[in-house]
């Protein structure tokens, strides 16, 4: 599979797989937040396809990093 596209699948499915944790614990996510969670699930699809990822550092949101690290199991 091309990395390109396989980042993609993989970035959009940590985003829906992390939303739908987040509503079940109960947790809102605004503008804000969706953002980042977003730029997490990137940043993992880019590290797990052995991409270059680019200077985004995780957050320092526990609560956004256990929903993505939850999700791309």
């Amino acid at each position: 599979m091309n990395p390109k596209s396989k980042t993609g699948w993989l970035k959009w499915r940590c985003t829906e797989k992390s939303c739908y944790r987040a509503a079940k614990k109960g947790i809102h996510l605004d503008e804000r937040l969706m953002f980042e969670l977003f730029e997490l699930c990137q940043y993992m699809a880019f590290k797990s396809c052995g991409l270059k990822v680019s200077s985004i550092e995780p957050s320092g949101n526990r609560e956004l990093l256990t929903l993505v690290q939850e999700a791309h199991k």
